[in-house]
């Protein structure tokens, strides 16, 4: 049975099952009038109006069990509900707590300051790098003068 279903107002059950029960006090009555005469009219008609709110209180009673029986079937789902989720709280929880062991085994305060530091190299290295090729652009520079120059001197002779 469903959880979320649409169940029966109180107040329109216990209705129904009074009109129920006066209906078949009214049938019952018919049948038992011709059983029981007790040779008052009075007290037959009161015995009769008895005997349907009997009836009628036997109904609501019913009504109720059922009720109350639904009632315990959802209360049963959402224990289900809640024992499911508590199992998925508890493998997150434990997830969550792995996760948090290692990164704080990796130390990520030391390891950022590890990766500033050779961010810091290797900015020295590119440095030094790029002055290196301009020492050699200019040393391949003098060194096509010299030819030039030698090429020059050599054909004047």
């Amino acid at each position: 049975m469903g959880l979320f279903k649409k169940q029966p107002d109180r107040d329109d059950l216990i209705k129904q099952g009074i009109a129920d029960a006066e209906a078949e006090a009214a049938a019952a009555s018919q049948k038992e009038e011709k059983e029981v005469k007790t040779g008052n009219e009075k007290a037959d008609i009161e015995f009769t109006k008895i005997y349907a709110q009997l009836e009628s209180f036997a109904e609501i009673r019913k009504a109720n069990s059922e009720r109350f029986s639904r009632n315990s079937e959802q209360l049963g789902e959402v224990r289900g509900m809640i024992v499911d989720t508590n199992k998925a709280m508890s493998k997150i929880e434990v997830a969550a707590t792995k996760a948090v062991d290692l990164v704080e085994s990796v130390h990520p305060e030391k390891l950022m300051i590890e990766v500033r530091k050779q961010d810091g190299k290797v900015e020295a290295l590119r440095a030094n790098i790029e002055s290196n090729e301009a020492i050699m652009k200019d040393l391949m520079g003098e060194v096509k003068k010299m030819r030039e120059h030698w090429d020059n001197s050599s054909s004047v002779c």
